[in-house]
């Protein structure tokens, strides 16, 4: 007979978590010393598709394993942001005697990397090509 066992029940309501949070800190959280002479930096890639996909879930029209437009999204405001830190340090248009950047041979990392510049070296001046 049932009387005999105990049972627990476990109910989970999604109930707001509350918490005491802090501002968020300042937009640029580093302070970079006037002398720096060299700047190096590595991250992974952008979000990706994946490696397989169920066969009635298809998506993601750049295929499995490539960057999805997600990924590039992040890899651009990630340029933003890099140029926001060392942004004096390095011109606004690329000189490659100024700057060098390395990838893998896989596609997702470099689309990243081209994404990441795009951000990065936002055309202006002389190398406005978007006009």
């Amino acid at each position: 007979h049932i009387s005999n066992m105990s049972v627990a029940v476990l109910v989970i309501l999604p109930f707001p978590i509350i918490a005491n949070e802090l501002s968020p800190p300042d937009k640029t959280t580093v302070t970079i010393d006037p002398n720096t002479v060299f700047v190096l930096f590595g991250t992974r890639h952008g979000n990706r598709n994946p490696e397989k996909f169920v066969a009635e879930h298809t998506w993601g029209q750049e295929g499995e394993m490539e960057l999805t437009s997600i990924g590039k999204r992040q890899a651009y405001g990630l340029g933003k942001e890099l140029r926001s830190l060392v942004g004096k340090f390095v011109d606004g248009n690329f000189k490659p005697d100024e700057a060098k950047f390395y990838t893998s041979s896989a596609n997702r990392c470099q689309m990243t990397l081209q994404s990441a510049l795009a951000g990065f070296y936002d055309p202006s001046d002389w190398a406005d090509w978007n006009k």
